[in-house]
């Protein structure tokens, strides 16, 4: 009984196998539906089209474009007649941007030329073309190119001279009698700074290229730049204000807008010897001191040496006076002397000719004193007495 059992249920296992094989081999399952998808075409770029290019037939094409991927700028037609027409819309215009092969046009991307207005057809709504006079050494040596975005950077020397203008009032407050003459020797510090004034800045031409499809270095004079009105005036300030330069961003890292903060940096930055402001200013105070103490001693010396030249003068000339002095003093000692000899040889020939005429007189009279003869012997004595006890005269010195 039980084997009977068994061999009914290996039977009815075997018809079920077969049965769910036979229902799968025969039995169809029903096929999916299909759901047609709508295309649209789109106007595309045939070839590459560089910024400035003049749109055409040449470089335009329609392309089948998915419905569900379609973007809202896209240039897009349902049907063929409408094809023609929306290319000659377009048919004239200028690349405001390049275009890849494949890449969809977009019409804010395009502009049409009005009056040969180029540049400004370029240009964003709301933004200005700025040129800059630069050289190899503030453009990256020729590398910057057309639709390369840069940062600008200005060199000045205004925080030095707003320092001087600061201590310079300090010091008229202070002494307000006294005029300023100004800081005796200038700081060596903080003479020179750099800072970023714009940041990501559009290059819309490199002089008058618009594009550089060769991709080799352009040397230029000028570079014109896309700005807002804003920054269009802080360029004309900063012209007068020092040196503008231009260093290139890359193209890998884009631009933070949120990030605005602006960096600088000072020449104490720079020089590690001026990194310590204090010891500086405290060195070149000490070498004013020592240079106005050298000075003093300096003129100090200039002015005995002036006092001992005076005096040495004083001592010339009063030696000269003597020395013409004594010259004089001989000559009029030798013309009173010769007076003084020639008065004694007159009084002694005087005195001479009084002897011999008393003693003729007294001859011829034989001695008499009395008398007429005696008188004038008496008279001739008389003169010789007075000769003989006359003084002798005294030189003049």
């Amino acid at each position: 009984m039980r084997l009977l059992i068994i061999g009914f249920l290996v039977i009815a296992l075997g018809v079920a196998g077969v049965a769910t094989y036979l229902i799968r081999a025969y039995v169809k399952p029903p096929a999916e539906e299909v759901v047609a998808t709508k295309s649209i075409k789109v106007l595309i770029a045939k070839r590459d089209i560089r910024r400035g290019d003049t749109l055409s037939s040449g470089n335009l094409a329609w392309m089948d474009w998915p419905e569900p991927s379609l973007h809202e700028k896209y240039i897009a037609v349902e049907s063929e007649n409408q094809e023609k027409k929306r290319m000659d819309d377009f048919t004239g215009s200028i690349a405001r941007q390049p275009f890849a092969t494949g890449e969809p046009i977009l019409a804010d991307k395009t502009f049409k030329i009005k009056r040969s207005a180029l540049m400004a057809g370029m240009l964003d709504p709301g933004m200005r073309a700025v040129a800059l006079t630069v050289a190899a050494d503030t453009s990256v040596s020729g590398f910057i190119y057309p639709g390369d975005r840069v940062d600008v950077m200005l060199t000045h020397d205004k925080v030095r001279k707003a320092i001087d203008k600061t201590e310079d009032s300090a010091e008229q407050d202070e002494e307000p009698d006294v005029p300023n003459q100004g800081p005796t020797e200038e700081l060596i510090v903080l003479l020179f700074a750099t800072e970023t004034i714009l940041r990501d800045v559009l290059v819309l031409a490199i002089d008058q290229a618009v594009e550089n499809p060769e991709g080799k270095p352009l040397p230029s004079k000028t570079v014109t730049l896309a700005v807002t009105q804003k920054q269009a005036e802080i360029l004309a300030t900063a012209r007068g204000m020092g040196k503008l330069s231009m260093s290139l961003r890359s193209l890998a890292s884009p631009f933070n807008r949120e990030d605005t903060e602006l960096t600088s940096t000072t020449d104490v930055e720079v020089s590690p010897m001026m990194s310590n402001i204090n010891e500086l200013l405290a060195n070149q105070e000490q070498m004013r001191l020592q240079a106005a103490k050298a000075e003093m001693e300096a003129e100090k010396l200039r002015m005995e040496e002036q006092a001992r030249a005076e005096r040495k003068s004083q001592r010339l000339k009063e030696k000269e006076d003597d020395q013409g002095s004594q010259k004089r003093k001989p000559v009029l000692d030798e013309k009173n002397g010769r007076a003084g000899k020639s008065q004694e040889g007159r009084r002694a020939q005087e005195e001479e000719r009084s002897r011999e005429k008393t003693a003729r007189c007294r001859e011829e009279t034989g001695g008499k004193t009395g008398g007429k003869t005696g008188g004038a012997c008496a008279g001739a004595e008389e003169r010789h007495l007075r000769f003989s006890e006359a003084k002798p005269l005294k030189r003049k010195s």
